[in-house]
């Protein structure tokens, strides 16, 4: 599906914990976090989301609605998509065609995959910061360091931490300053 426009949107959304970990061992930082997964079923509701096989591998594929586009150097074949649906590179990103008039396509990790995309090609970054005062230690996987004179912050809201929150959180939105 075509919209004949500019390029889309790049975003990448992702969560951290207080030390900008995506994951400890392997697993979330944290375990009861409604408010974060909420928002993130929210924005890449029927939009085409990009991640890295080993992502792909983690991910619930029971949700129906999103394009899936996974960034890999393997056959296609092994992960059950369309040849199309599989790219090998960041650069391929923009290639790919948004699947809503929104016009917004959503990077969703995992760790050097939103490396290369804040450093070349990403517009949009949502960042939901849980503050876990995890001293959690293990093989961490981290979000990239943001630059303060390439990104911009022009949206924050804070989170309380409750019955269906186990931290309190701050969602914020970051474009990239050209």
């Amino acid at each position: 599906m075509s919209f004949n426009r500019k390029r889309p949107v790049i975003s990448m959304i992702a969560a951290v914990d207080d030390r900008w970990n995506l994951a400890v061992d392997g697993r979330l930082p944290w375990k009861r976090q409604l408010a974060d997964k909420n928002y993130y079923l929210q924005k890449v509701a029927g939009h085409t989301i990009i991640m890295g096989s080993t992502t792909y591998a983690a991910a619930d594929h029971s949700r129906k609605g999103n394009r899936i586009v996974v960034i890999s150097r393997r056959s296609f074949k092994e992960f059950n998509l369309l040849e199309e649906d599989v790219i090998d590179s960041i650069e391929a990103i923009l290639t790919v065609e948004p699947q809503t008039e929104e016009n917004e396509i959503f990077i969703t990790g995992g760790g050097s995959i939103y490396t290369a995309a804040e450093k070349e090609i990403a517009d949009r970054i949502y960042l939901n910061i849980i503050y876990t005062d995890s001293s959690k230690t293990g093989k961490e996987i981290k979000f990239p360091d943001l630059d303060n004179n390439k990104w911009k912050l022009v949206g924050s809201e804070k989170i309380a931490a409750d019955q269906d929150n186990e931290f309190p959180a701050k969602f914020m939105i970051y474009e990239r300053i050209n």
